[in-house]
């Protein structure tokens, strides 16, 4: 079995992936506020869903501030979509909407409920896990502007809160004993590049053979690419919401461990990077732009919502556009 796992294949096969998660505040260690600023980062403590009668408003926004030595993350193979992101469609599958800044690209992680590779002693739950597992990467976005949001989510956050959102895509390495090796095909035999480089030559990796298998743990790493253009300090607007991920593998409905915070679809449909301090904002999953009032307008519509949003799948929250024929 390969121990890259091609992100293409995450959502192949008519295995759509469904929203997610739930909303972790970090506290902001890597920014300080701007010379003469006021404005303190703080943690955001989330707490559990009440209903308000009225939204509230939201205090006056924040300032940018500057990161040091920035790191990007991009799609190793080109945007997934011809078509774009259709801005009318996200309220529908958000819960809160927000101006901010990507502070920092944090830590990968799976998508089992602990956030690794699990001890498990079921030969068959060893497997599923193995087949289900998918890798997130964190991101620390600082609340710059509340610009919508439904009325039990709103007041959750406040400017100078960080929320910490999930996109698909990272490493994330972690030891396989001999016995998890048998069951799951697992090898110490090649690295991530040497395998990918069998795989895009259009060969198949050798499995090994079971007396390949070390008598000793054995570290492992697993790859999947990104689907969104990002870079630490980016101004962007996100429309976020908290759901677990189905099962990609099983596509029965059935949902993974893992409770995180997504965008409106954890491949990063929803976040918006401001472009070149224009009044337009980048898909970061695509190259097309919109302009700010759009996405504003399209914010306000959650003001008015209350609830749990439905579920969108991979293409509902998306209108291809591509030539006829």
């Amino acid at each position: 079995m390969s121990r890259i796992l091609d992100r293409r294949s995450l959502v192949g096969v008519g295995c759509l992936l469904a929203l997610v998660s739930a909303c972790s505040a970090a506290e902001n260690n890597a920014v300080t506020s701007p010379p003469g600023s006021t404005n303190a980062v703080e943690t955001s403590a989330l707490g559990s869903s009440t209903t308000a009668t009225e939204a509230t408003p939201s205090p006056a926004p924040l300032d940018l501030v500057q990161i040091a030595d920035p790191r990007s993350i991009a799609p190793e193979g080109g945007h997934l979509f011809a078509g774009e992101v259709d801005p009318g469609n996200l309220s529908e599958y958000s819960e809160l909407a927000v101006r901010g800044q990507l502070i920092g690209i944090g830590e990968s992680r799976t998508t089992t409920g602990s956030g690794d590779w699990e001890r498990l002693t079921d030969p068959q739950a060893i497997l599923s896990q193995r087949a289900n597992m998918q890798i997130v990467t964190a991101l620390e976005i600082r609340v710059l502007e509340v610009i919508g949001g439904r009325r039990d989510w709103r007041e959750r956050h406040q400017p100078g809160d960080v929320v910490t959102a999930h996109v698909l895509g990272g490493t994330f390495g972690f030891e396989v004993t001999p016995e998890e090796a048998k069951i799951t095909g697992f090898r110490p035999d090649l690295s991530d590049e040497e395998e990918q480089a069998v795989i895009d030559a259009g060969e198949v990796p050798e499995d090994g053979g079971a007396d390949q298998i070390p008598d000793e743990p054995f570290k492992v790493s697993l790859t999947t690419g990104y689907w969104v253009s990002l870079t630490e300090g980016d101004e962007i607007i996100a429309f976020i919401r908290d759901h677990q991920l189905w099962d990609p593998v099983a596509n029965d409905g059935t949902r993974l461990d893992a409770q995180l915070t997504f965008p409106v679809h954890p491949v990063g449909h929803g976040i918006f990077v401001r472009d070149d301090d224009s009044v337009a904002f980048k898909d970061a999953t695509s190259d097309a732009r919109f302009d700010e009032d759009s996405l504003r307008s399209e914010a306000a519509r959650l003001d008015g919502l209350l609830g749990e949003p439905p579920i969108a799948d991979m293409m509902t929250a998306v209108r291809i556009d591509q030539p006829a024929g």
